[in-house]
């Protein structure tokens, strides 16, 4: 039998194979991508009825489109099929005589399938295709087809039948002869012989043992404090060998070059490392701030940010836009810390009209209710309320720490900002979702959000391997 599937499709315009899988999720038949290959690429080994029946609906076809006969390729009957007829009918001849039967189990496999327990009855007492003898089939794979010849006709295996990768294959580089005597161990067959087989990959061997290290006379109090955490952190938390290694050497390099119990600054262990993050660096942190050793020497990444900021601004603005910066990231008696988000958005309203001010203004103390009204007045929506804020907490922190003389603020009200209102989905975005959303796990992720509002952050947080 000849498999048309991909014909079908294509007659309907269907070219990937999941596309096809897509639209048989959606009249109900979920298929598994691994079978979905299959059935697309080659022939199938099984195939229910619902199947078939979801694949004809979807192409619109019939089962004849799908699965086209091959009589032309069913073997001649052999010599002893006219004297098995004979046998069988020598009660009754003519008319009443008894046909010979093929049996279900030999046509194609994909006939068989709609079989309840896969495998016709007539089909264990088929005799053998080639010379019409009787099949033992007392030790016949279990779960599988039953076999189709006697010991003695059953065709060759694939993999002796291809002169290519038979077991007298030669070299596949040097066209010598292969050693494939049985005393090696099962496993892929060998493609090479013993002076070209390709190296293999051996596993790491630890280069650092802690008992050498402890008889190393050259190794300090220090550096034996710090390599015994090392091991117990490895034996602890399962590093790999070569994890290991490139932690203590590491250590040793950086704690060489330095006195007896002096801290090691985290300026030094990136320069001795050559990069400033990635595991073997953390873990070398980590190893030396459990032991007191580390000493955190580097700018935080916003504080550089916050450094470049201000030194672009008017110098008449400069200092005062730093210090309220760095309150509002380091926090203060009656304010707690901001968020880094806060800050990017608090500098991103205020820089342009600061900008726009320093032509006529020197100072921020020069700044008036009428400058700030003049900026409220040219926005609206959100843009103008964000705007606010941040003005509003830029001279209230001016305020206070006496940078200026009056909050130009103080007396401008812009109210709340407009609501947003949220529209129904429509129709045709309910269907889109539900075309992308075929597997368990991603209806789970539609479900969690439209149903309980659960935001993108919250969604890995509750995925069980992730806890």
């Amino acid at each position: 039998m000849k498999w048309n599937l991909r014909l079908a499709a294509a007659n309907r315009g269907i070219w990937k194979a999941s596309e096809l899988r897509r639209m048989l999720a959606e009249r109900g038949v979920e298929m598994s991508t691994g079978k979905m290959s299959g059935l697309w690429s080659g022939q199938p080994n099984v195939l229910r009825p619902e199947e078939l029946d979801a694949f004809c609906a979807v192409l619109g076809c019939e089962i004849s489109d799908l699965i086209t006969a091959e009589p032309e390729k069913t073997p001649a009957p052999g010599p002893g099929t006219e004297e098995t007829s004979a046998a069988v009918g020598q009660h009754g001849g003519g008319a009443g005589a008894v046909r010979a039967v093929t049996p279900e189990a030999e046509v194609w496999p994909l006939a068989a399938t709609a079989v309840t327990s896969g495998v016709s009855a007539r089909a264990g007492a088929a005799p053998c295709r080639t010379c019409a003898g009787p099949v033992d089939r007392s030790a016949g794979p279990r779960g599988a087809w039953p076999r189709l010849h006697c010991h003695r006709c059953r065709p060759p295996r694939a993999r002796n039948a291809d002169p290519e990768r038979g077991d007298n294959a030669p070299c596949r580089t040097c066209e010598g002869s292969v050693d494939r005597s049985p005393g090696r161990r099962r496993g892929r067959r060998r493609l090479h012989c013993h002076t070209c087989r390709p190296p293999v990959a051996r596993r790491h061997v630890a280069k650092h043992r802690l008992d050498d290290l402890a008889r190393d006379s050259t190794v300090s109090s220090t550096q034996r404090a710090v390599l015994a955490r090392a091991f117990e952190s490895a034996e602890t938390v399962g590093w790999s060998t070569r994890s290991l290694d490139g932690v203590v050497a590491g250590l040793r390099g950086v704690l060489d070059d330095l006195p007896d119990g002096q801290p090691v600054r985290l300026s030094q262990l990136h320069a001795a490392t050559g990069v400033s993050r990635g595991p073997r660096v953390a873990r070398m942190a980590q190893i030396l701030d459990e032991l007191g050793l580390l000493v955190d020497d580097t700018v935080p990444t916003v504080q550089a940010w916050i450094d470049h900021k201000s030194d672009a601004l008017p110098v008449g603005f400069r200092a005062e836009v730093r210090a309220w910066l760095l309150t509002l990231l380091e926090g203060e008696m009656r304010a707690r810390p901001r968020a880094q988000s806060t800050l990017y958005a608090y500098f991103g309203r205020v820089q342009p009209h600061l900008f726009a001010w320093s032509a006529t203004r020197g100072q921020l103390r020069e700044i008036t209710e009428d400058d700030v009204r003049g900026v409220l007045d040219q926005l609206s929506g959100h843009l103008r309320a964000g705007t606010f804020t941040a003005l509003r907490s830029l001279f209230r922190f001016a305020k206070r720490r006496r940078l200026i003389f009056a909050d130009p603020t103080r007396r401008l009200h812009v109210g709340r900002a407009p609501a947003r209102a949220l529209l129904p989905m429509t129709e045709a975005q309910i269907a889109a979702v539900q075309r992308v959303a075929v597997t368990p796990a991603q209806r789970l992720v539609v479900a969690l959000a439209a149903v309980h509002a659960a935001r993108a952050k919250t969604i890995p947080r509750a995925h069980p391997r992730r806890r």
